[in-house]
């Protein structure tokens, strides 16, 4: 199965996720690409929490998007990757038996969509409107983070973890949004050279 990524301490995703394996909620990530990621995220649901689900969110279509602040480019996000990433990832899902599903959506579009709660289809139908863990790799833009905070938070119980991918200066200007977590109550558990991990209390 060809799961690539293209980022950095993923283990990170493998530490929010035993951090939360008791808080209720979905395991996400935004901006999926070639699939690491939620392939990371469902490695530690099937270890520490096989209930839980995990979702992944990304557009795809060579659309524009911000990869840096300021810099709206194309990369190689094609519709091909996605119909690629996908194969792998679902058959990596029923390989170890953790539920995934994909949405095929800008952020912005599945906040509007699923603001009422994403259906879960497992013997029965649940509609989850709570997230455990949220992992933030889609528009690199400090007004895009902070929206996708703005959701996320009051859907997150304490204990609940984010972490931000390509904190460093080079992506994004990461001050003003640790400031915004630190007033809505989160810690700062971690940052390295790519990746944060903050903490509800």
């Amino acid at each position: 199965m060809d799961i690539q990524g293209d980022s950095a301490e993923y283990e990170y995703l493998t530490e929010a996720v035993w951090l939360s394996k008791d808080i209720k909620g979905l395991c996400i990530e935004l901006g999926v690409r070639r699939g690491m990621g939620c392939k990371t995220l469902m490695d530690a649901v099937k270890e520490y929490c096989p209930d839980k689900s995990v979702i992944g969110v990304d557009p795809y279509g060579n659309i524009e998007y911000f990869h840096k602040e300021n810099e709206k480019i194309r990369l190689d996000y094609t519709n091909t990757m996605k119909n690629e990433a996908m194969q792998a990832l679902y058959a990596y899902s029923e390989s170890i038996g953790v539920y995934f599903n994909h949405y095929t959506l800008e952020d912005t579009e599945f906040f509007n969509s699923f603001k009422n709660g994403v259906p879960i289809y497992k013997d029965f139908k649940e509609v989850i409107n709570q997230y455990s863990v949220v992992h933030l790799d889609g528009p690199h833009s400090v007004g895009a983070i902070l929206l996708e905070i703005s959701f996320f938070n009051p859907r997150m119980n304490s204990g609940a973890v984010i972490v931000i991918d390509d904190i460093s200066i080079d992506f994004v200007d990461i001050n003003p949004i640790n400031n915004e977590l630190e007033r809505l109550g989160w810690d700062v558990l971690k940052q390295g050279n790519k990746k944060g991990i903050y903490v509800k209390k």
